[in-house]
């Protein structure tokens, strides 16, 4: 899972996200119909880039 793959690497960044709220998504209803694209928050607030695919 996501969350285990960043406190084990522990990269330099401010955190992650998931943007756009996607249907199954934690928090929203709904089946998941896609495949979740997580993205890094830099800690300078510049370029981010996809950490994960689930």
């Amino acid at each position: 899972n996501v969350v285990r793959k960043l406190l084990s690497e522990k990269p330099a960044i401010a955190g992650i996200t998931l943007p756009g709220m996607p249907m199954g998504s934690p928090g929203m209803t709904g089946t998941k119909t896609e495949k979740f694209v997580i993205y890094t928050v830099p800690k300078d607030g510049k370029v981010q880039e996809v950490y994960a695919t689930e």
